[in-house]
């Protein structure tokens, strides 16, 4: 369940969603947490299946959504699109490249002869959208796995901790900037920890302890962005889809560190 808000500004209340209520939320959280960490004991192929699911749940309920106001979007495509595109970034960046040409390209052609609001265009494009926002979150998190558990745990940790701040100081009374600057404060916290843990540890493959803050200053930065793309992957900020909510925070943080660990590797 979510609280009602009163549209202020068509802009901002098209990708800032509702703020949550009721403690069920957090404890969704928390399972969630603990999900990930038993993924992560398990590997990439443990982190790869769990965001395979849960971003082919995502598809799905990203799909019900459109469909509801009249949109054909295709489940298939919307549905194992992400899986695939996910799992196959378990072979290298190349093999995920071709999967999501493949799931753009899929969903054009099952959307030609759609009828009905919008027409084809409207449900191709309602489809890719249900299909890549999922689909790169998954990708990005798998091909992450490749430069090291550290990286991923880091990234998990500090999207965790970014969720359960906006999640307990959500609400109308608070209002979603200052939900939103706790969050970022949160994971500043959680980077320092991060730091001291390297300081002791040198976890590969962040090299200087000042990289480690540099990666945490992005997923402060793009934590707030991920939930507005979110957004718009919904026809609307309210829309209900309560998967594609548990991972679009990392839908520009996940990419962005791939793109930014690469160009540090280099």
């Amino acid at each position: 369940m979510v609280s009602v808000r009163t549209p202020s500004n068509p802009v901002l209340d098209r990708v800032i969603e509702p703020a949550p209520s009721g403690v069920v939320h957090v404890g969704l959280a928390i399972v969630w947490v603990a999900v990930q960490v038993l993924a992560l004991l398990a590997g990439v192929w443990g982190v790869a299946v769990l965001f395979a699911v849960m971003a082919g749940v995502a598809g799905l309920q990203a799909v019900r959504t459109w469909r509801a106001v009249g949109i054909a979007a295709n489940r298939m495509v919307a549905g194992w699109g992400p899986v695939a595109v996910t799992m196959f970034a378990i072979f290298g960046a190349l093999w995920a490249g071709l999967a999501l040409l493949g799931v753009v390209v899929a969903a054009i052609v099952v959307s030609v002869a759609v009828r009905g609001r919008g027409g084809p265009l409207a449900a191709a494009g309602a489809t890719v959208r249900c299909a890549l926002g999922p689909g790169v979150v998954g990708l990005s998190v798998v091909l992450l796995y490749d430069s090291g558990w550290a990286v991923v745990a880091m990234l998990l940790l500090l999207v965790a901790g970014y969720d359960l701040a906006c999640w307990v100081w959500s609400g109308d009374d608070v209002g979603p900037y200052l939900t939103r600057l706790l969050g970022i404060i949160t994971v500043m916290v959680l980077t320092l920890a991060a730091s001291a843990i390297h300081t002791v540890f040198e976890l590969d493959p962040f090299g200087p302890v000042a990289v480690v803050w540099v990666f945490g200053g992005l997923a402060a930065t793009l934590c707030p962005l991920g939930p507005m793309v979110g957004s718009l992957v919904l026809p609307s900020a309210g829309a209900e889809a309560p998967a594609l909510r548990r991972i679009d925070v990392l839908m520009v943080v996940a990419p962005v560190w791939l793109a930014a660990l690469w160009g540090y590797l280099g």
